[in-house]
């Protein structure tokens, strides 16, 4: 017996197959959702799909029968589970809510998606916190880098900002504790950057890279930087402030080699402090700020 096709709503316009299954069938593995994709037993108005295939609303989604009568498999539970301590940390990092938006103060350590062997991420903490919404991320953070992401509560909310992001209407402004001082006090860095492995190097074959940079307060061996990029390049402040201005940030394991003090080396001196974008319903500027971060705050 055939099970009647399922149409896809507005409120879940622009989501990925995969995440629509794992929400609507938590007992279902990413394993077996893979060969249910693979073997064509899930199809899309009468196609074949791929496992990221983004839903519109209207779309006819063909499930195989079987599925409402998946148990729960205890051995692969894990994945879909969110530890309460972690969810609790992250909803009291939310500085800013209304019926568009959620902004959260993403706490270090945390990456931004879900994917591979990354089974705890932000995307899926505030889909645990917000079950009755189809809440999305609109840009992303390094996993090691602390501060302001920005979480759309519809799906056209979250391609309103995307485009602004798209169109570098934003502004965004982050804080960086730096080992060594730059020469300048301020400038602009413009260097290409282009991926190398599992690092990012500045490369002339690069992609094009622009980082604004000015100095807080400096000591003899460090600097506090506010630093604006106008671009958007992954792992870009930190590949610019270390091989360009040669002043990598505190904590920087993959971009900084100089001897680090051992009660600052797991953390990463940088975070996103703000941001500015237009209100996608009000069309307002907006500036959301997180707390600035204590190694931030000069002594003395």
């Amino acid at each position: 017996m055939k099970k009647e096709p399922i149409t896809i709503t507005e409120n879940n316009s622009g989501i990925k197959l995969n995440r629509w299954i794992q929400k609507t069938y938590p007992n279902l593995t990413l394993s077996h959702l893979n060969k249910l994709v693979r073997t064509g037993q899930i199809r899309v108005n009468g196609g074949r799909v791929k496992f990221n295939t983004v839903l519109n609303s209207g779309d006819e989604l063909r499930l195989p029968p079987f599925i409402d009568s998946i148990e729960k498999d205890e051995k692969h539970e894990r994945v879909f589970t969110i530890p309460r301590h972690i969810s609790d940390q992250v909803k009291k990092q939310i500085i800013f809510e209304d019926d568009t938006l959620v902004i959260v103060n993403k706490p270090a350590g945390i990456p931004c998606q879900a994917g591979g062997t990354i089974q705890i991420s932000m995307d899926r903490i505030m889909q645990k916190l917000y079950k009755d919404i189809e809440i999305r991320m609109t840009h992303r953070l390094d996993k090691e880098t602390s501060g302001i992401l920005i979480f759309a509560k519809t799906f056209e909310a979250t391609k309103n900002i995307a485009n602004q992001f798209k169109a570098k209407t934003t502004i965004k402004k982050y804080i960086a504790l730096t080992n060594g001082v730059p020469e300048d006090s301020a400038g602009s860095i413009k260097i290409p950057l282009l991926k190398k492995g599992p690092k990012i190097i500045a490369d002339p074959k690069g992609k094009e890279a622009e980082t604004d940079y000015k100095t807080l307060w400096r000591t003899k061996n460090s600097a506090c930087l506010e630093i604006t990029p106008k671009t958007g390049r992954t792992h870009q402040i930190r590949v610019h402030l270390a091989t360009v201005l040669g002043c990598p940030i505190i904590g920087d394991s993959l971009y900084n080699n100089k001897t680090l003090d051992k009660s600052t080396k797991e953390t990463l001196h940088l975070t996103a402090y703000e941001i500015t974008i237009q209100h996608p319903k009000t069309g307002m500027d907006v500036t959301f700020n997180a707390p600035y971060p204590v190694w931030a705050k000069q002594s003395g």
